[in-house]
């Protein structure tokens, strides 16, 4: 069962100075033992709930990342971090926390329940801690939610490619080039997180593979970013180019990543190019004539006649 501790100064219940007698002094013990522990438990979780918050509002997952049990880290990743931090600030900042609630089980495990105020309206917090880590994180509050659901709608949402073409050496779209022409590619990404000058950062790579396997180009592109405008999606273009020095079919393999947060996504595209097909790597010249049969006749029979005595 839980114990309740009393917020506001951690001070025993009046009913604890009434207790007399050798059975009573016994019992006074153990509850202030038992209080002494619920205010040291209370004030380590309400410091620590101060660290997270610390650590949203200045959207440093670094700081986050100490105090959070892996559990957590998995159910609360860097970009949905970054989701609430950018709700913190759509509500115009947190102004101050107060705690209403505060638990503390048999196993040590404590759980606190706050009220967060902003100019834009209040949120609900609980935070479940355990040896020095938060166990878990529950948020609720209608301008809260609003405000993660604004943030999300304004482009954090999945990591991906919006439109992707090739084309031709002019810039006009194409599906088919012939081998040894320059091939360009034009593509933009979605779903981009930004910063908080509502910047974002994208590197990419483009590798090429033949039918069977065999790697063809590979090369990283230039890092792009910009600054998005506000009610605009955070949207980037990319653009490269490539050759191809044999026909056949091919399939490009793009690597994007979002170095805002770390995240990464891949992009397939069939390529197909007219020409001859490249001979395989260990084939030698063709000399149409067969090595064994070569060999054959390049060997002298023995000689059968009698030998002279």
């Amino acid at each position: 069962m839980p114990t309740l501790t009393p917020l506001g100064s951690c001070r025993l219940s009046s009913y604890d100075a009434v207790v007399t007698g050798s059975l009573g002094a016994r019992v006074g013990v153990l509850l202030l033992a038992s209080g002494l522990l619920g205010c040291s438990a209370r004030r380590e979780l309400d410091r620590t709930v101060g660290q997270m918050l610390e650590a949203l509002v200045a959207d440093d997952y670094r700081a986050f990342e100490p105090i959070a049990h892996p559990a957590l880290r998995r159910h609360l990743p860097p970009r949905t971090f970054r989701v609430l931090s950018r709700s913190f600030q759509r509500l115009g900042g947190l102004k101050g926390r107060s705690m209403i609630g505060f638990q503390l089980s048999s196993d040590g495990t404590t759980r606190g329940n706050y009220t967060l105020s902003f100019p834009g309206g209040g949120a609900i917090l609980g935070v479940t801690y355990k040896d020095s880590e938060i166990r878990d994180v529950d948020l609720g509050g209608q301008p809260l939610l609003d405000a993660m659901k604004a943030v999300r709608a304004e482009g954090f949402g999945k990591l991906g490619v919006v439109s992707f073409q090739w084309l031709d050496a002019q810039g006009h779209p194409e599906t088919t080039f012939v081998a040894g022409e320059r091939i360009r590619f034009h593509m933009r990404a979605g779903g981009l997180d930004l910063d908080k000058k509502r910047r974002y950062a994208v590197t990419a790579s483009v590798l090429v593979m033949n039918s069977v396997g065999r790697v063809v180009h590979d090369e990283p592109l230039p890092q792009k970013s910009g600054k998005v405008a506000p009610h605009e999606p955070p949207v980037a273009t990319l653009e490269g180019a490539l050759t191809i020095k044999w026909g056949g079919s091919y399939r490009a393999d793009f690597t994007l990543a979002d170095t805002n947060v770390g995240q990464t996504f891949e992009h397939s595209e069939a390529l197909t190019i007219q020409g001859p097909a490249e001979a395989p790597p260990d084939a030698g010249p063709d000399t149409g004539t067969d090595a064994r049969e070569a060999g054959a006749r390049t060997t002298k029979e023995p000689d059968k006649r009698p030998k002279k005595r």
